[in-house]
């Protein structure tokens, strides 16, 4: 008796179908249930990870001087250098933009538990509404905070709306970023980096950078490129001095919760 290769076609696909069924539930199931996780001890692991580092922090007199002048500010900082700034920073009262997508719902959630409030927004969804409440909440003298080669990168590549938001709200930029003698890098996008348990740190606050209501054009463009490269020089230097290549001249040690 003869099989129609038609039938044979049609019971292969038919099993290949059942096949990527399961394996798509299996991986939504499994998806939900670590955003489950995540989202319930998420800051508890941050806030551990934070606790068995030993931090030293450089530039703190920086946020000093505008808080005792009552002048707002945004903190920038690269995706994959944000866990010891985000730890460093938590019951302040800073206000960070966050994205809309599944991956922003669930920075935003284990943030909140650490004293941060979010503007929900990003480049492709609600991010007009965002800009607006954190211009108007820098202009009121608070502090925010912006990952500028967020969400997706490409890596290091300052965005320049972070820019356009210093310049609509008038209130200087402050690079953050942190370096540490002994980490764990994962191997995504950002290069996603966490300090080891009872390694060295060193949390650095680079001098505020303003942007001039007037610029436009090329001298923005130029500007930005400057921006964008004084931070990936900040993290080049934090490192050096967590490696201790780069001794540290002044430092708060611990996190202190001053500024």
């Amino acid at each position: 008796m003869s099989v129609n290769t038609t039938q044979v076609h049609s019971i292969k696909d038919s099993q290949t179908k059942k096949t990527k069924s399961r394996t798509t539930w299996f991986k939504r199931w499994k998806n939900q249930c670590l955003f489950f996780l995540a989202t319930r001890f998420g800051h508890l692991l941050l806030l551990l990870a934070g606790y068995w580092t030993k931090i030293t922090v450089v530039g703190e007199h920086h946020v000093k001087k505008l808080r005792e002048e009552k002048q707002g500010y945004i903190f920038i900082q690269w995706h994959g250098r944000m866990l010891i700034p985000i730890f460093y920073l938590r019951k302040r009262g800073i206000i960070a933009m966050v994205s809309e997508h599944r991956d922003g719902e669930l920075i935003a959630r284990i943030i909140h538990k650490l004293g941060y409030s979010t503007a929900r927004g990003s480049s492709t969804r609600g991010g007009r509404k965002a800009f607006v409440e954190m211009v108007r909440s820098l202009r009121e003298g608070g502090g925010g905070a912006m990952l500028p080669d967020g969400p997706k990168g490409p890596r290091h590549r300052f965005k320049p709306g972070t820019m356009l938001m210093a310049q609509r709200a008038q209130v200087p930029m402050v690079p953050i970023t942190f370096g540490g003698n002994s980490t764990w890098v994962f191997h995504s996008w950002d290069r996603f980096t966490v300090p080891k348990p009872f390694s060295k740190a060193v949390l650095c606050i680079g001098e505020p950078i303003w942007v001039d209501k007037n610029l436009r054009g090329a001298e923005f463009e130029t500007l930005r490129k400057s921006v964008e490269q004084t931070m990936i020089k900040q993290v080049e230097g934090c490192d050096a001095m967590a490696q201790g290549e780069i001794p540290v001249s002044e430092s708060i040690i611990g996190g202190s919760t001053s500024c």
